[in-house]
């Protein structure tokens, strides 16, 4: 029950945080060279999903979840941090994500754009628990070469390069 409610607790607060950066973005500079893709409008997406998502997290929680059981749901409930293995495992994919997105991040600079995104995402799938190798392989450059031309045609945004 303590971690459902700090659960709660920290996606009210990135939900209040993301209405907050929002509204901040509100007031970026405009551009009337970009037209409606100006200077707040990734931001606006990116924190407008994140307020979204952690609103539908606090209504399941909340809402369709009572968030307190009863004694016997509790004892029925399988305890999810009982198996030592699996929570290391967890901790270690966790730190792995984290330093991959450190090294995307100084890899965009290096690099570029398309070479640093596919071996981001082909490191990332290394990672998590996924069956299918095709689906790991095929992924990364299909997912890179469609964003690619997300922004380049539909868009008109130049992508990073190194």
């Amino acid at each position: 029950m303590i971690r459902r409610a700090s659960d709660s607790a920290f996606m009210a607060f990135v939900m209040l945080a993301s209405i907050y950066l929002w509204l901040e973005a509100d007031t970026f500079p405009t551009f009337p060279r970009m037209g409606p893709v100006d200077s707040d409008f990734w931001p606006k997406i990116v924190f407008g999903l994140l307020a979204v998502l952690a609103g539908l997290y606090l209504v399941q929680t909340l809402v369709l979840k009572p968030f307190w059981k009863t004694r016997e749901t509790q004892a029925a409930a399988p305890d999810e941090e009982a198996d030592p293995a699996a929570r290391r495992a967890g901790t270690v994919r966790l730190l792995g994500i984290a330093a991959l997105t450190f090294a995307y991040f100084l890899g965009l600079q290096y690099l570029g754009f398309v070479p640093s995104t596919i071996v981001f995402l082909l490191a990332a799938s290394l990672l998590l628990p996924l069956k299918r190798m095709a689906t790991r392989l095929l992924f990364a450059p299909l997912f890179t070469a469609a964003l690619t031309l997300f922004f380049t045609r539909a868009l008109s945004l130049p992508l990073p390069r190194g």
